[in-house]
């Protein structure tokens, strides 16, 4: 036994609509390039850094220099009292550096860098924001196109069905009311085919009020985007404590604001400068000559305050941050509240795609052994119209399922900050990529899919969801031979078949010797045409609709 991921060889055109599709990673692009959101943060962010470089610069010497010309009338006794006049050029240059300011500089230092953080994240955040809008809408088309798929499907089935009763009307056999009744499944149909198709066209216009981009259902792929998975609720709770950039930004903003609190009691400290000045002066009230002077120096600055000025300012970001503070509150709170929610989702979830799964396979083997017995007149139509409407409802539940999962699943990344590395790195999948098959043998598989075999036989053996079990089932029955399975489309359940008989008598008779065996009895084995398994191998491939 191997078991194989199976390839598919595309045509030309098919290749050439995967080249144009737009990836995730193209739509959420799209949808930053102009969002005016992330303009702001960008803008915020730049402002914040200069903020921080300009405060940075009062580390450094500050260099003065003033000057003047100075042109004078001196009478006095050095001139016998006779008026002269005097002209000078009186200079001072020289270099300041502080040497403490009450950590007024280094204080609103990590205030401003704090600030560049805070903006970082919320950056982070708005790009988290726009993949995760994009990733919901995204793969809500992937739903929805299925479930449309479903809905093509059951038109044709019930197309078909009412062309046949049609034709027996018409020569007698079948009563017009027969007619009616496939006629009103019909109608249903196409009525349950337009809601759905309402709701597929209502996802891709939300993709494209995001990326502001034409997006054609068709070439929007889905992708194997690996998706975090957490023991608890309180596991994913520490996750978003930790990484959700919206805690990580008003963190960094109360850091931010506590740095500028602590900047204001700076005015209880004197400002400490060291000088070294050189300077050059004449002496205007006399004609003896000029004055040099070099000079190092402190220079204590200190400032009083009798209004309570200092007081209020510091008052002021004491109000700031404790709102700061109870919005963090908040915050947490919320996402506690969001994360349990979706995390019950998902449990319940879980549990409901075990019960559709099993609804699927009881409703997928229900249809197939009431065609076969309305086609020989031992059913009812309005029971095989009931079969058709219950296998549609659970493949449609099994994949609303399956795709809600996956969404609860982006969601859950969403909170705890980790769903843009994820689709980032994701690579775009093809049907055949979801398409696993379990071979026995080469020659087995070869006659089951031959064209001239599909009149012939086939036991629907079992459908299991874990390959331990589908391996028990084979290895206790000696059923090594003749035997293959393959996922069933739109699931990960494995479907087995075994043998090729000529006829339905023959293939029944080998059943029973098997009558007696639980293992396989509580699978319900059921007997169709070969040509069935064949449509359903080639539709799980993708090679048919």
């Amino acid at each position: 036994m191997y078991i194989k991921k199976s390839l598919l060889l595309l045509s030309f055109l098919s290749f050439s609509s995967t080249l144009f599709a737009m990836t995730i990673q193209e739509s959420i692009n799209h949808a930053a390039q102009d969002n005016p959101d992330i303009y702001q943060a960008i803008y915020n962010k730049s402002i914040s850094e200069e903020a921080y470089k300009e405060i940075d610069a009062e580390n450094y010497p500050t260099f003065f220099a003033n000057g003047k010309v100075v042109k004078s009338k001196v009478e006095s006794r050095t001139t016998n009292y006779k008026s002269e006049d005097i002209q000078s050029i009186d200079y001072s240059l020289g270099v300041k550096q502080n040497l403490f300011n009450g950590y007024n500089t280094l204080n609103r230092l990590d205030y401003q860098l704090h600030k560049v953080y805070q903006q970082d994240k919320e950056l982070f955040y708005l790009k988290e924001d726009i993949t995760y809008n994009v990733l919901v809408a995204y793969y809500n088309i992937i739903k929805n196109k299925k479930l449309v798929e479903v809905e093509q499907n059951n038109i044709s089935v019930i197309e078909k069905l009412y062309s046949e009763i049609s034709q027996s009307h018409k020569s007698g056999f079948a009563v017009l009311s027969d007619v009616k009744k496939v006629d009103a499944s019909l109608q249903n149909a196409k009525y349950n085919y337009l809601v759905q198709k309402n709701e597929l066209d209502r996802w891709v216009a939300t993709l494209e009020y995001y990326t502001l981009q034409e997006t054609k259902a068709k070439d929007v792929k889905e992708q194997n985007i690996k998706v975090r998975q957490y023991l608890s609720a309180e596991d994913a709770l520490k996750d978003a404590y930790m990484n959700n950039p919206k805690i990580k930004s008003i963190n960094n903003a109360i850091n931010a604001q506590t740095y500028l609190l602590k900047s204001t009691d700076s005015w209880k400290y004197p400002s400490v400068d060291l000088v070294l000045e050189h300077s050059k002066s004449g002496d205007h009230d006399s004609l003896i000559g000029d004055t040099k002077q070099t000079q190092v120096y402190l220079n204590l600055d200190y400032q009083f305050s009798f209004g309570n000025q200092h007081k209020h300012q510091k008052n002021k970001e004491l109000y700031e941050l404790k709102k700061l503070r109870k919005q963090y509150m908040s915050l947490k709170n919320k996402l506690k509240l969001d994360i349990t929610n979706v995390w019950e989702k998902l449990a319940s979830l879980s549990k409901q795609i075990d019960h559709l799964e099993y609804y699927f396979i009881h409703t997928s083997a229900t249809i197939d052994l009431y065609k076969q017995e309305f086609d020989v007149g031992s059913r009812d139509l309005i029971d095989l119209l009931s079969a058709q409407t219950e296998y549609v409802n659970s493949e449609k539940n099994l994949i609303s399922g399956k795709y809600d999962s996956k969404i609860l699943n982006f969601e859950m990344m969403y909170l705890t900050g980790n769903v843009m590395k994820p689709v980032l790195e994701s690579k775009t999948m093809e049907k055949a990529d979801f398409f696993e098959e379990v071979v026995f043998s080469d020659s087995y598989y070869n006659t089951l899919m031959d064209p001239k075999n599909k009149n012939k036989y086939i036991i629907h053996l079992a459908v299991y969801k874990f390959d331990k079990n589908l391996k028990r089932l084979i290895k206790n029955n000696n059923l090594n031979d003749n035997i293959y399975g393959f996922t069933l489309d739109n699931t990960k359940l494995v479907k087995l078949v075994h043998g090729i008989f000529n006829s339905k008598k023959e293939a029944q008779k080998y059943l029973n010797k098997y009558a007696k065996r639980k293992d396989i009895n509580d699978n319900k084995p059921y007997i169709t045409k070969v040509e069935r398994v064949q449509k359903m191998i080639q539709k799980a491939k993708g090679l048919v609709k």
